[in-house]
This record gives structure tokens, sequence and C-alpha cells, in this order.
């Protein structure tokens, strides 16, 4: 028996896998049901960086949480402890509970999301449109951010946030 299998049925009860956003990060042949996708990332994604969802990144999980340094398995903290401490767990969830992705957007620091706010898939795909951040020069950069206020980067968050 796979011995990441109770971790993947939590990731699935959680609700912090979703199919489509996990297997647009990998490459080659990847799992064709939820079960096998949350087992993949439970035994490979999360330590290759890869976010299951638009709920939670491991990466910003990691940045936003340094007291978790220590922590092997950053989803399974999440699952069992982060989620009810009430740590934020994406940029793209953290953006959206404080409600500045709509300005975010407006003022055109971050891509337009594919989705509406109003529909159930938003979080998926604002945390698509995020991942050009750093990489097109047109919207927020944190490196450019970092470079001219460096005591940001000695805080856990996210310079968009900040």
């Amino acid at each position: 028996m796979n011995k990441y299998l109770k971790q993947a049925a939590n990731i699935i009860e959680c609700r912090i896998l979703h199919a489509e956003f996990y297997k647009e990060q990998l490459t080659g042949n990847s799992p064709n049901n939820a079960i096998g996708l949350a087992s993949h990332y439970c035994e490979f994604g999360q330590y290759e960086g890869l976010a299951p969802s638009g709920y939670f990144d491991p990466l910003y999980y990691a940045q936003v949480n340094p007291d978790l340094s220590a922590v092997d398995n950053l989803s399974l903290h999440y699952v069992e402890n982060g989620k009810r401490e009430g740590r934020w767990s994406s940029l793209a969830a953290h953006l959206v509970a404080e409600g500045l992705d709509d300005i975010a957007i407006e003022e055109e620091l971050i891509p337009e999301p594919d989705l509406a706010p109003s529909d159930p898939d938003y979080i998926h795909s604002l945390a698509r449109a995020l991942r050009s951040l750093d990489q097109e020069p047109q919207y927020f950069s944190g490196k450019a951010y970092y470079a001219r206020y460096p005591d940001v980067g000695e805080q856990p968050l996210h310079p968009l946030i900040h």
C-alpha cells in the first residue's frame, strides 16, 4: 500500500487538490484519477514546489510561515494544523481573502484571470495568472520590489501583499 494514500485522501477531502490545475504543472504521463494525482503530489509534487491548486502553494506557505522551516511536509501541516490556525496557504487565496485581487488587476499589477470572480474555479485561474509575476515585465515584480525595499525581504509577507 502506498504510504502516501492517507495523506492523499486528506488532501482530497480538504479540497486542496484541483486535478486540472495540478496536471498542468506535470510533464509526461500523469495519473488520471484524483487519488492518483493526490498520491503523486504527496510523493513528488510538493517536494518539487508544485501547487496542487490555487488554494495551496507550498512555496508561498513556506515563505509566509518561516516558523515552519523545519517541517518536511508542508501540505500535511496545512491540512492538520495550518488551515485551523488561519495560516495563508497561497498568494491567490490571500489576495482574494483580503479583497486585493480586484485592486491588483485594476492597477495592472497582475494579469487578469481567464475566469470571473463569481466562477467556482476563479481561485485556480487567479493562481495561473500569478505565475507570470517576475516573468513578464509589464506586471508586478517581487524581485524588483525586494531590490528597492530590501527590508521587506526580511518579513514573512509576499511583496504584492506588502
